[in-house]
């Protein structure tokens, strides 16, 4: 029998996130925050019943070259 989890995650937003802007159909403009830091947790069945795993990650995104997500306007 192999191991069971689930997974829950999410983001934890901050006003100083940086903001991806693109476009979506119709030309519409989007615009999401892009989390340096995020919640998980972990449920799994043990032995002695279910245990549970919490974490918050961290993500280091100074070295991202934003400008690869630039959209070009066509």
């Amino acid at each position: 029998m192999g191991l069971r989890l689930c997974v829950f995650a999410g983001p934890i937003l901050k006003e100083t996130d940086d903001i991806f802007v693109g476009k979506g159909d119709g030309n519409t403009t989007l615009r999401a925050r892009i989390p340096v830091r995020f919640w998980k947790v972990i449920v799994a069945k043990v032995e002695e019943g279910v245990a549970a795993y919490g974490f918050i990650l961290e993500q280091d995104l100074s070295d991202v070259a934003w400008e690869e997500f630039v959209v070009p306007e066509e």
